[in-house]
């Protein structure tokens, strides 16, 4: 498209420009207390951390702003998924020291040295995973400006000296249990 891009929606209803023959299609969602509302394909788990996510935005004086819900969506399913690769990497180590008490062997590195070669792809396709996406959660964390660093760059204030402060949303999901309770 050439030219200038066209100004947003919500801007011409301020300006009062806006015509009803030229309104957008497809709105975003509509917004409750400051915050977009959860997509509704979203399981239990993804909703819980959604609330979280926004708990944090409004502890911090911010709110999710429409143009980015989509971006947002696929911070949340990051973590989610996340939070999934290590849980499941727990369940692997679990088995893995019911192994080692079994046999009786020295530790857990013992333990991994006579693993069947299943359980070792099984550890390395959950580390990749949990390495790739912790990347790519980290990256759409520093654009949104939930890093402490990406905050101060954009000048949202100071993290408050810790990392594992309420409006940090990446420490959410770094330890779930130690956010806010929703």
């Amino acid at each position: 498209m050439k030219g200038r891009k066209p100004k947003p929606w919500e801007v011409k209803v301020i300006e009062g420009t806006a015509r009803a023959d030229r309104a957008p299609d497809r709105f975003p969602p509509p917004t409750s207390g400051g915050s977009l509302h959860c997509p509704k394909s979203f399981d239990d788990e993804e909703r819980g951390a959604w609330r979280r996510l926004c708990r944090a935005y409004r502890e911090a004086g911010r709110s999710i702003r429409p143009e980015e819900y989509d971006i947002h969506v696929t911070y949340v399913i990051l973590g989610v998924q996340l939070m999934r690769a290590r849980r499941e990497l727990g369940v692997l180590e679990a088995e893995m020291a019911e192994r080692v008490a079994q046999l009786d062997l020295p530790g857990i590195d013992a333990g991994w040295a006579q693993a069947p070669s299943r359980m070792e792809q099984r550890r390395d396709r959950i580390l990749r995973r949990l390495r790739q996406l912790g990347q790519e959660q980290k990256s759409i964390a520093a654009e949104l400006g939930l890093t402490p660093s990406s905050r101060s760059r954009a000048g949202w204030g100071s993290s408050g000296g810790s990392s594992r402060s309420p409006a940090d949303p990446w420490a959410l999901f770094a330890n779930p249990e130690e956010g806010p309770k929703t």
